[in-house]
């Protein structure tokens, strides 16, 4: 999923081995974000 143009909001679920941060949306759906702006609400 690309959301380069777009928002992702959800709950921090965590680190991955490699770094990334885990994000979990309202649907229940495991994101995987490598590379971007993060802002806590």
């Amino acid at each position: 999923m690309n959301i380069a143009s777009g928002t992702l909001t959800g709950i921090f679920a965590g680190v991955n081995a490699d770094g990334a941060l885990l994000l979990r949306d309202s649907r229940g759906q495991m994101h995987t974000i490598t590379a971007g702006d993060v802002g806590l609400l």
